[in-house]
């Protein structure tokens, strides 16, 4: 069975289409394309390093040659159709058909059948995988290697399916915190920003005919309302660039380890980090551990899944450590950056000799943890919000309500 790119016409609409097709040979695939109603204008061979070369459909190079990452829901579905299947006796190479089968036509599936490709002519399952590493990262390929090695991959899907979901919900529930108090901080900005260029110039106007005495609140916010209307647009392009410069300079390789330095010791923002850190180590940690993959390689596997540079450079270091002979709970507390329960429990499992069960425990104690912080900041960033919009309402109110008070107690 060999993989053919085609580009064709429909027959009915006359639009142009473009894919990938198995067939057995290249007359297979023009009878194919004709009982689906496609007229092939363009019909390749994709095999060996031809297919690898080619990339493809024509639009192959321009996802994958960038930034694309299937959504995480699509990436469960296929490590669950993985699971399933395997663990019904399916071989690979139908395993990865039969999924294939499943995903909607799009880049996703042609990374699917070129894996299936490459599978077919003789690469192993995470070879073919790790030529996405956007995709798969090195996480996934070395536990699917050692799926492979101890001859439990569907055990090992299943356990990665898992682990993705819960990652999944983690996520949300971190969006679900901050979308409110976004959407509310945005809405306030923008209301006072009209108030203050719109609605206060009009009302204050018969202040200056008057040649009243203003109070200082009133000053105040006279020349707030003039700075945003001659100055507003200039000082949000300025905000935006220096915005930007500072995001650029975060991410590169300079600024990134400080920001992530700072971020870590905030009080209430980098408590959160750390537990959302010590789940992650922990999750990876024991997924790898209990496929088999040995511990110096679990732990630079999950390094460069982490997210954050000084924890990478931490791990890299208690990898190190436990390779001259430390304990993975001593290397992991010389970073100073994971919680102390957490090592505690690491340390009782390796003294045990059930370090994969127990980091799995701990994983499960702070996904509890995060989930109960996650509800309790939604809980009290929603006061905090309206009592603060109150704030700055009640002083535009006074600030407008004052002066007339003093008029009315002139004119008595």
């Amino acid at each position: 069975m060999a993989v053919f790119r085609y580009q064709g016409i429909q027959v009915r609409g006359g639009g142009s289409v473009v894919g990938v097709l198995d067939a057995e040979s290249e007359r297979e695939a023009r009878r194919l394309l004709k009982e689906q109603g496609l007229y092939p204008t363009s019909l390749d061979r994709l095999e060996g390093e031809e297919a690898r070369r080619k990339g493809g459909t024509p639009g192959f190079r321009r996802f994958f040659s960038g930034r694309y990452v299937p959504p995480i829901r699509e990436r469960i579905v296929f490590t669950r159709q993985m699971a399933a299947l395997l663990a019904a006796g399916f071989p690979v190479i139908e395993t990865l058909k039969g999924v294939e089968e499943q995903i909607e036509a799009g880049p996703f599936r042609t990374v699917i059948t070129r894996i299936r490709n490459d599978v077919g002519e003789g690469q192993s399952l995470s070879e073919a995988m790790g030529r996405f590493p956007r995709i798969f990262p090195p996480v996934t390929t070395s536990l699917v290697r050692a799926g492979e090695q101890g001859g439990a991959l569907d055990v090992v899907f299943e356990r990665l399916a898992r682990v993705m979901e819960q990652q999944r919900r983690v996520q949300g529930r971190l969006i679900s915190a901050l979308i409110y108090p976004a959407i509310m901080a945005t809405v306030g900005g923008l209301i006072l920003v009209f108030m203050m260029s719109v609605v206060v110039p009009r009302v204050v106007v018969v202040f200056a005919d008057s040649h009243q005495s203003l109070p200082w609140i009133t000053r105040s916010l006279l020349a707030l309302s003039r700075f945003i209307r001659e100055w507003g647009v200039l000082a949000l392009l300025g905000f935006l660039t220096g915005m930007g410069g500072f995001l650029y300079w975060a991410r590169s390789s300079s600024g990134r380890p400080q920001v992530e330095r700072v971020l870590l010791r905030l009080p209430v923002l980098g408590s959160f980090l750390l537990h959302v850190l010590a789940l992650r180590v922990c999750q990876l940690m024991g997924l790898l551990l209990t496929s088999g993959v040995p511990i110096i390689a679990s732990l630079k596997v999950t390094a460069e899944a982490t997210g954050f540079v000084i924890v990478r450079e931490d791990l890299l270091r208690t990898a190190r450590a436990v390779e001259q002979g430390d304990s993975l709970a001593a290397g992991l507390a010389q970073s100073g950056r994971f919680p102390l329960l957490a090592l505690r429990m690491i340390q009782a499992g390796e003294r045990a000799g059930n370090l994969e069960e127990m980091l799995d425990r701990v994983a499960g104690l702070y996904q509890e943890e995060i989930e109960r912080l996650s509800e309790r900041v939604m809980h009290l960033v929603e006061p905090v919000i309206i009592l603060t919009m109150g704030v700055v309402v009640a002083y535009v109110v006074v600030a407008v309500l004052l002066p007339i008070f003093e008029m009315n107690q002139l004119i008595r």
